[in-house]
């Protein structure tokens, strides 16, 4: 290590015995991750608001059916659908990320569901 020019050395994480860099395995690690966490991020966000706004939007029936898939698909533990996945080395990181974030949805569509009920309640939108 070095102060002055700053530097970290070559391997500032070290090395394992066979010599393999644990900052780049490090790297390596944080970027599946991250494509996982955006992943997962995406679908969860784009399936939630589908399904918030129109059981917000359109209530009646169509909420009813939309709130009571909600309240299936969270019951799913995510934890458990995680392990099985990553215990099945054959599955990528796409199928991970894919199979989380269809189960991890809910909470955005309860969120947006309850912003839509409670615009629709607003004088600017009866006045319209």
């Amino acid at each position: 290590l070095q102060l002055f020019p700053f530097s970290l050395g070559d391997h500032p994480f070290g090395q394992d015995t066979v010599g393999r860099d644990y900052f780049a395995m490090t790297m390596r690690g944080t970027q599946i991750s991250l494509a996982i966490t955006f992943m997962v991020g995406a679908i969860s966000a784009i399936i939630g608001v589908v399904f918030g706004a129109a059981a917000g939007y359109f209530r009646g029936w169509i909420e009813a059916v939309l709130m009571r898939l909600t309240d299936m698909v969270i019951i799913i533990p995510v934890l458990l659908i995680g392990a099985v996945i990553a215990y099945n080395s054959k599955a990528g990181v796409l199928v991970l990320g894919v199979l989380l974030g269809l189960t991890t949805w809910t909470g955005m569509a309860r969120l947006v569901r309850g912003d839509f009920l409670s615009l629709r309640e607003r004088e600017f939108v009866e006045a319209a």
